[in-house]
């Protein structure tokens, strides 16, 4: 589940292909639609849906306002039952998510044990996330939609949302949320997410805003005499000593084994102080690519290349990623925050750990880049009569309990002794469960990620919750989140590629950084300033609150 976070995150972060949620507490935010002449039919605005928390399990840890969530180190004994109202009516539901090795329905007991409490049927179209926008784009193309869909930013996005799915705005907005209340617990800023134009078109699935974060592997910095899974890090000078450290070019092991412009790069960029993708001052957006943070940071991502810090088939071969993390021959990988909680769940002897990034020359924490509160292709629904849209609320509704309920624990654990065991009073995932999990259906309101549990692991939950508590407060929004521009749906891809090949280009020595000033202004040139252009129309509307 963090793979295609990764590749969205670079991408905004080199070409400014930013969500596409609204902003604030009322939803008026982004009620122009941003720049191209695009905008929806009715713009009137909504109010965001009332957050009603979830109070009958006291957290361990608490949240706070700078984003931190609340942190559990057990499951209730007793998990109190939670949905009241009536579920689904046996009509089937098709969906269309994203997600590899998905185990049938009729062989996958977690998913029947769903089935089962939901009273409905589902067919699961389940794409691998490299594939899934083409799919998306494909489908919405013939017009033919399943009545679930995870929403991909396209051309034209506030009229495709018009025409194909579901305004939620008059089933969601304010109190008439409280009608389903798994959906009524999920935090606010995740809410911005499906929302455009003033209007709700989806559900969210909600995670801290914590952006990506540099993981390691304990049980692999042991093999190179580390006797921690967080080194301390003072600056950037300590970070090229960690990776020396851990490259064995002998043995075939690297520090890092991913893409890494996508994937170390931005870990870079928050060490040497760069924007969080744009910057905004007087109304006037200005991108990360356009300063010396950034040749700063690709200078040194240069340096690790030469010094063979990184898998030499990085660029390759990038999808390997994972694969050389989790067989050991890499010690470090860049993904989102909610990596960290679920390879410990599945890898419990990794000893998963973190970086807590430093200024590159030091003197305090590097500027931690925030995220949306949640996944960014949210689940859209088909348009459809409103008691067919009521209906698979009240099954999203199920998806959405929040932690300490029966109904989160059937979702996101699957059946006790076949898909899970206890350890005292905690659900630990058999090799079954770890096979057949319905992680591609997290995707549509699962609030698994919205607050820390590891299951048997309090350690890693007070770590987790520590390291929130450190970065958050010093966490850099990026300004073109919650603004749509046509610009960037349009062009913003090709662009982005064609900057990422020279990027790649400038790391592995076909091209010199010299040349930066250049590509950027070809970049600049193919979609740049018009997304430039539409952000800060977009941007000037949001405060305008028109």
């Amino acid at each position: 589940m963090t793979g295609p976070l990764g590749r969205r995150r670079f991408l905004a972060g080199a070409a400014g292909l930013a969500g596409l949620a609204a902003g604030g507490s009322v939803l008026a935010a982004c009620s122009s639609g941003g720049g191209g002449g695009a905008a929806a039919p009715r713009t009137d605005a909504v109010k965001a849906p009332t957050l009603v928390p979830f109070d009958k399990v006291k957290p361990d840890l608490a949240p706070n306002a700078d984003g931190v969530p609340a942190g559990f180190f057990k499951y209730p004994e007793n998990p109190v039952p939670f949905i009241e109202h009536e579920l689904g009516t046996g009509k089937p539901i098709s969906f269309l998510v994203q997600g590899t090795s998905f185990v049938p329905k009729d062989k996958n007991t977690w998913l029947q044990a769903v089935l089962k409490a939901t009273k409905s049927d589902f067919n699961l179209q389940v794409i691998p996330s490299i594939d899934y926008e083409k799919k998306f784009q494909v489908t919405i193309a013939g017009g033919d939609l399943p009545d679930v869909v995870q929403v991909q930013p396209v051309a034209n996005l506030p009229q495709v949302l018009e025409k194909e799915f579901a305004d939620l705005s008059d089933y969601l907005s304010g109190d008439k949320i409280k009608e389903y209340p798994g959906l009524a617990s999920i935090q606010t800023a995740a809410w911005q997410i499906p929302t455009l134009n003033g209007r709700i078109w989806g559900v969210p699935h909600s995670r801290p805003a914590a952006g990506n974060i540099i993981s390691t592997r304990g049980d692999v910095l042991k093999s190179f005499g580390l006797d921690t899974s967080s080194p301390e890090l003072t600056s950037g000078a300590d970070f090229l000593e960690l990776c020396k450290t851990l490259t064995d070019k002998r043995r075939g092991k690297y520090a890092f084994g991913a893409h890494p412009t996508r994937f170390i790069l931005p870990g870079i960029l928050e060490m040497t102080g760069a924007p969080n993708n744009w910057s905004v001052k007087d109304g006037k957006f200005t991108s990360v690519n356009e300063t010396e943070e950034m040749k700063a940071g690709l200078e040194q991502l240069v340096a690790m290349w030469k010094a063979g810090y990184i898998h030499p088939d990085s660029y390759n071969t990038p999808g390997m990623n994972i694969t050389w993390w989790s067989g050991g021959t890499t010690a470090m990988y860049g993904q989102s925050f909610a990596g960290w909680t679920t390879y410990t769940r599945l890898n419990p002897t990794w000893d998963v750990g973190v970086l807590t990034l430093p200024k590159w020359d030091g003197g305090g924490l590097a500027n931690k880049f925030k995220s949306m509160a949640g996944y960014y292709a949210y689940a859209g629904l088909k348009k459809a009569e409103p008691e067919r849209i009521k209906e698979i609320l009240r099954i999203l509704d199920y998806f959405a309990a929040p932690f300490g309920t029966q109904e989160f624990l059937t979702m996101n654990f699957g059946v006790e002794g076949v898909d899970h065991t206890l350890k005292g009073t905690d659900p630990i995932l058999t090799k079954k469960g770890s096979v057949e999990q319905i992680s591609p259906l997290f995707y549509c309101g699962s609030q698994v990620y919205q607050s820390i549990y590891v299951p048997g692991n309090e350690e890693v939950v007070k770590t987790e919750h520590a390291f929130l508590s450190k970065v958050m407060p010093a966490g850099v929004d990026d300004p073109a989140l919650g603004l749509y521009s046509q610009a960037s749906s349009t062009k913003g891809a090709t662009a982005a590629t064609n900057l990422e090949n020279a990027m790649g280009d400038i790391v592995q020595g076909r091209r010199s950084l010299s040349d930066w000033d250049a590509i950027v202004k070809d970049w600049r040139t193919q979609a740049g300033d018009a997304m430039r252009a539409d952000y800060e129309k977009a941007y000037a509307a949001k405060q305008s609150g028109s």
